[in-house]
């Protein structure tokens, strides 16, 4: 894994809070994996994945974030770590009040029809899992990895602009079908959603960008319980 290496060739100095805070997102978004019922690989399986994806993800994103001083310039930054549990929280809520109207316009889109897979109350709640693990691997570590890159041929400002716009693209078109027909899509993903995502992680810190994301996810899966159980009409 990408994360593992990273951390092999860096061996970063990272606090123990560090670890600690890996180590918890990533029994959570593991535990909320066995839950992942849309997935098509045996969850316990995919469960252990979302436990690695987290863990090396992070703990490989913060030792680049830290040794590029980007962390210093409050790029990214654990709110739970520098200013403690009370505003993380403060942070992760934000992060659900920013997210409400992207969540409503992606219902009023209809992206809860296709997610036959909700029969069950506590089943929106497994939204943590891609909230914690797609903000691990897809911006923690995969934005700081390509800032490496393309700080070589260009100044930070612009080395971490790029890599920003290119993650977020390339992370919206995997949300699609794929193809030809899945570039457009791709567009106005990323525009919509991957792009101020990817500016609350910046600006906003990791609980504020994982709240904004499991709210998308949460209500979703919310109103795709309420289609299947007949009390919404697509």
């Amino acid at each position: 894994m990408i994360g593992i290496l990273v951390l092999i060739i860096m061996r970063p100095q990272l606090s123990r809070s560090e670890v600690y805070y890996a180590l918890t997102l990533a029994v959570v978004a593991g535990i909320a994996g066995l839950g992942s019922a849309w997935v098509t690989i045996q969850l316990p399986i995919w469960a252990t994945l979302q436990f690695a994806l987290v863990l090396f993800g992070l703990l490989a994103g913060w030792s680049i974030l830290n040794q590029t001083g980007l962390s210093r310039a409050g790029i990214g930054r654990n709110i739970l770590i520098t200013q403690r549990a009370g505003a993380a929280l403060r942070s992760f809520f934000q992060g659900l009040l920013i997210a409400m109207p992207w969540a409503l316009g992606m219902i009023a889109l209809g992206s809860a029809n296709e997610e036959n897979w909700v029969s069950s109350w506590w089943q929106p709640l497994v939204a943590i899992q891609p909230g914690i693990a797609e903000e691990a691997w897809g911006r923690v570590l995969l934005v700081p990895l390509l800032f490496l890159l393309f700080r070589r041929f260009a100044k930070d400002h612009t080395a971490l602009t790029c890599a920003v716009v290119v993650i977020a693209y390339w992370f919206a078109y995997l949300h699609t079908s794929g193809g030809v027909d899945g570039i457009f899509s791709a567009i106005m993903i990323g525009t919509l959603f991957s792009l101020p995502v990817s500016y609350l992680w910046l600006r906003r810190g990791l609980e504020t960008a994982i709240g904004f994301h499991f709210w998308l996810d949460f209500i979703k899966f919310a109103a795709a319980l309420l289609l299947n159980e007949g009390f919404l009409t697509g």
